[in-house]
């Protein structure tokens, strides 16, 4: 297998993302705008929910449609864009690739990100590798990270009027659970890992690392896969 493979646009992806696009942004118009309360401002705001939609299809088929075969196992990986990527990982081999100008490589296993883009699901007792998460340099304390999952009974007409009257500087605040994982590092660092909601696996929840050693070392400790 060659050590870099070529990024090329699907051209089934780009017509199936823009017709998600299209079909979302018309419906929403013909249910919404053109009846006796086109002038409704909660009809505004209820639309922006599904015009949100549209724009995510919409981008993606713009920007992530593109595919490539993996640099290291051979097989298609979908949804890449067609210039730059990074963080990306094979859901066939496991291993993460990253490119620019349509070339896909593997990511070499020493190589520290500026953010956090390699991650992994939490699993409910976590093994931590020795050393820092970002250098791998003997661990000299433990900073929290944390993530917060938003009520699924959070008033969502509500929020989105706060939004508009604010001009989008504010939002309604969210009551829900907020998850805290500590995760080591030495003195000279304090960025390397970042925490989310999952939705999926033991928890719901993933964690990034910068370092993709690191996050190498997490998943054969802990018996999880990189994703993406």
């Amino acid at each position: 297998m060659s050590t870099q493979t070529r990024v090329v646009r699907d051209p089934g992806k780009t017509a199936s993302n823009t017709a998600a696009a299209l079909v979302i942004a018309v419906g929403t118009y013909y249910a919404l705008w053109t009846g006796e309360r086109r002038d409704d401002v909660f009809l505004f705001l209820l639309s922006s929910v599904p015009i949100a939609g549209a724009l995510f299809f919409l981008h993606r088929a713009i920007w992530r449609s593109a595919g490539a075969p993996c640099p290291g196992c051979g097989h298609a990986i979908t949804g890449l864009a067609t210039g730059a990527n990074a963080g990306v990982a094979c859901r066939f081999c496991g291993r993460y690739v990253e490119g620019e100008r349509g070339a896909l490589r593997l990511t070499a296993d020493d190589h520290v990100a500026d953010t956090a883009i390699y991650a992994t699901l939490v699993p409910r007792e976590i093994t931590w590798p020795e050393g820092c998460c970002v250098c791998g340099e003997p661990a000299t304390r433990t900073i929290t990270i944390e993530a917060k999952e938003a009520d699924a009974s959070a008033p969502m007409g509500q929020d989105l009027a706060v939004r508009v009257a604010t001009l989008g500087t504010m939002k309604l605040m969210e009551r829900g659970q907020v998850h805290r994982r500590e995760v080591p590092h030495c003195a000279a660092h304090g960025n390397g890992a970042v925490l989310s909601i999952a939705g999926e696996g033991e928890t719901g929840l993933a964690i990034a690392f910068r370092s993709h050693r690191y996050l190498t070392a997490f998943c054969d400790k802990n018996g999880t896969l990189p994703r993406t």
